[in-house]
């Protein structure tokens, strides 16, 4: 108890403080005269967004870009394309890539260090997303060159957090926590800013927790409850609560465990951050098996389920926002090539005479707008279909990953209700043994496989290609294989997995590290449903 009162004023502290920066800036934007300054308090107030309302802040960066190429102004339209760049390098790599790699060739021409070390550096997370790990380290040693040339302490502590990630994810813990503490040293040294600092020792924490050295985690995420303050972002503070409230389920401390996860989860509702709500929800469901409160345990699961769906939503609107900006793209390079094209017609107005030049006018003016209403007309029918096709594929999905629980419930409720006979037969009278040898044989039959070719036939319509594609890559995969990496596409639990396939949750445990070293991800964290999405 002793950690939730040295904590207990701190959070409520975290919870209640706030940041009037914001208006401040819609304030400079409003009042602002120069147009070039509006481009850079657009691009300012969309960091100030960037984890409350990623949505608010794309939209506000592809503003500033629209604006600063309507001015021509080059250094505004590179801070925009740098911007989007690692705004979108957290799922859309290629178009982060193609916005990072236009803002470094401006910026190499104005031989500006500073932000051609952060667009390498935002390259070196794109390679990390796409397990390009040693293109990413050469991005990051590179970014620290230009760095540590600048005396750029700040920056430094950043590029050696993400150099750690990588050494971590390379499962080389060593010089992933030099890294770290090469970070934290560098922080300190410049009075750095505290969340750097939470994030640092949740990292550290994080491989301390991997290493079941739980002490020493624990530690580390101490350390980063102790520097909070108004200074911190809100999103860390919700991050590490959540990691404490990993560990403490870890070390079975469960009053400790609903401390810590309820605070992240507070947090987290604030600022809207669905991928924390997630990941507190499957610590609360956990929390709430071990303590055996089913009935919470099961509500959490359907709060997390719920997020799921949130979550595969907002991922689609920004896919939809995404593909919208490479029309955006496109569209310039169409915009360009009509302004090369103009600009010869003007040359020829001096000998053509003006009938003819106003025939041409009009005749491209029709010409475009028929055009233009033609792919409005099929770009609406085409976005009505994909969103009927997407809701019936969420609702399938649903109601397939529903039937699924509900035989795990079953399943299980049987397995209780036999191990409970078996128990009491003794008490039993020898003349009735036999009657409940009979029951318990009903039992076992209703606890069969009945289930598995509709399972595998509904699934199969819901995802036609996921199992064709997951034996194409891995022609040595099994049957049962490929039905646990079903189970866990859905996002099924051990338990519930163990409860469909009648074996042990320890069995089903050592069938995933198997299945894991099959698909060649084995010895990293890569999440099961986020690898098997792309069989989807």
């Amino acid at each position: 108890m002793k950690p939730i009162i040295t904590y207990l004023l701190l959070l409520a502290y975290v919870i209640c403080s706030g940041d009037n920066s914001r208006d401040s800036l819609l304030l400079e934007i409003a009042k602002n005269d120069s147009d070039s300054n509006k481009v850079n308090n657009l691009l300012l107030l969309a960091n100030d967004y960037y984890y409350s309302d990623p949505s608010f802040a794309e939209r506000t960066y592809r503003s500033a870009l629209f604006l600063s190429r309507k001015l021509d102004y080059d250094y505004g339209i590179a801070n925009a394309q740098y911007a989007l760049g690692r705004f979108y390098s957290e799922s859309e790599f290629d178009l982060s890539a193609e916005c990072i790699f236009k803002a470094i060739l401006f910026f190499e021409t104005k031989n500006d260090s500073n932000k051609l070390a952060d667009c390498y550096n935002i390259l070196g997370i794109i390679k990390s997303k796409i397990n390009d790990f040693d293109q990413s380290l050469q991005n990051f040693f590179y970014a620290e060159k230009i760095y540590k040339k600048l005396n750029d302490t700040s920056s430094l502590v950043k590029v050696n957090n993400n150099i750690g990630l990588i050494y971590s994810q390379l499962g080389k813990d060593s010089l992933a926590l030099n890294s770290f503490e090469t970070a934290e040293r560098l922080n300190n040294k410049a009075n750095g800013n505290n969340t750097k600092l939470v994030i640092l020792y949740g990292n550290i924490g994080e491989i301390y927790l991997k290493k079941s050295e739980l002490s020493v985690a624990e530690e580390y995420y101490h350390k980063a409850l102790l520097i909070i303050d108004t200074t911190v972002n809100i999103g860390a503070k919700a991050w590490i609560l959540a990691k404490m409230g990993n560990l403490k389920l870890n070390k079975k401390e469960y009053d400790s465990c609903y401390f810590y996860t309820t605070g992240s989860i507070e947090l987290s509702r604030k600022i809207g951050r669905l991928s924390d709500l997630h990941e507190a929800y499957g610590i609360m469901t956990s929390y709430y098996e071990q303590t055996k409160d089913y009935e919470k345990a099961f509500q959490y699961l359907e709060k997390r389920n719920a997020i799921q769906d949130s979550l595969f939503d907002e991922d689609q609107v920004k896919r939809m926002a995404m593909q919208e900006m490479r029309f955006q793209f496109e569209k310039e390079k169409d915009l360009q090539y009509l302004k090369y094209q103009a600009e010869k017609l003007r040359l020829w107005t001096v000998i053509l005479s003006l009938i003819i030049l106003v025939i041409l006018a009009v005749s491209i003016l029709i010409i475009l707008r028929s055009r233009q209403k033609k792919i409005r007309a099929q770009n609406e029918k085409l976005n009505i279909e994909k969103k009927q096709l997407e809701e019936l594929m969420q609702m399938k999905s649903r109601e397939l990953t529903s039937q699924l629980l509900q035989l795990a419930n079953n399943n299980e409720l049987n397995h209780q209700l036999i191990n409970k006979l078996r128990k009491a037969k003794i008490n039993f009278k020898r003349e009735n043994h036999a009657l409940i040898d009979g029951i318990i044989t009903d039992l076992r039959i209703n606890v069969n496989d009945s289930m598995w070719k509709p399972f595998e036939r509904s699934f199969s319509e819901i995802h036609p290609n996921f199992f064709n594609k997951l034996r194409l890559e891995f022609p040595n995969i099994t049957q049962k294989e490929q039905r646990l990496a079903a189970f866990l596409f859905l996002n099924l639990t051990s338990k519930e997995i163990a409860a469909l396939t009648h074996i042990s949750v320890s069995g089903v445990e050592m069938a995933r590290i198997r299945l894991r070293k099959k698909l060649g991800i084995s010895g990293t964290e890569t999440n099961f449903s986020v690898f098997l999405a792309k069989y989807f």
